[in-house]
């Protein structure tokens, strides 16, 4: 796998090499790392980001459809759109490029679930849910090209930054920032400062893993595009 392939790699790469490690790997080795570096600092950024937004817009920040909300939104389009290219162009890893863009767009729909709420009031933001089944009714017919494409897209760096990014929104975002668990560790205050602390820990988890899923759709695109030149 890339984490025992990486850590081989680098042992080799500042012991001197002893397995041939010829320049050219050496090379690509260090822009990954640099990359990585990069990806890094763009999540400080954001991070501190938020702060900045709270000195501006105050708690109103974290609120349904605002600036945060509207960030989140922006960047799971953007990923949306980087999938798509990845889809357009790569035909190796086109139906789990489509299956990325299809999480993305459920995504979408979970995002403007308030606009959902006022126009479908019975099915919401669920009806996302029909981008990815649709993809995987299409991934039982090609169930062999699919597993292929699959294992491509594993075997890069760009999956294990889509991993964490699922970790952030999904069991921090979601689970940390459940009201119940709240209220059981700061006692007992009124239920706004509550629902305040809540949309703060969720609204800013979401934020970091979208803004990692964005690296990661970068990531793989770049990796996808150094294969091809194989």
């Amino acid at each position: 796998m890339f984490c025992v392939d990486f850590i081989e790699k680098m042992n080799n790469l500042f012991a001197g090499g002893s397995d041939g490690l010829v320049y050219s790997d050496r090379k690509k080795l260090l822009a990954m790392c640099i990359r990585m570096a990069v990806y890094f600092c763009v999540l400080i950024v954001s991070a501190i980001g938020i702060w900045g937004l709270v000195e501006i817009f105050g708690v109103r920040a974290f609120n349904e459809n605002g600036i945060i909300e509207n960030t989140q939104f922006a960047l799971l389009m953007v990923s949306t759109v980087i999938f798509g290219v990845i889809a357009w162009r790569d035909k190796s890893v086109r139906m789990a490029a489509l299956g990325l863009m299809a999480l993305c767009m459920l995504g979408l729909c979970r995002e403007q679930d308030a606009w959902f709420d006022d126009h479908l009031p019975i099915i919401s933001w669920r009806i996302g849910y029909v981008f990815p089944i649709l993809l995987i009714l299409n991934g039982f017919r090609k169930l062999r090209v699919f597993k292929r494409q699959l294992i491509m897209i594993i075997q890069s760096p760009a999956f294990y930054m889509m991993f964490c990014a699922m970790v952030m929104v999904v069991p921090f975002a979601q689970c940390i920032g459940h009201r119940p668990l709240i209220a059981n560790i700061i006692g007992k205050v009124s239920l706004g400062k509550i629902l305040a602390i809540r949309r703060m820990i969720e609204e800013s988890g979401e934020l970091l893993g979208y803004t990692m899923l964005v690296l990661a759709a970068i990531e793989l695109a770049i990796d996808l595009r150094k294969i091809s030149k194989r």
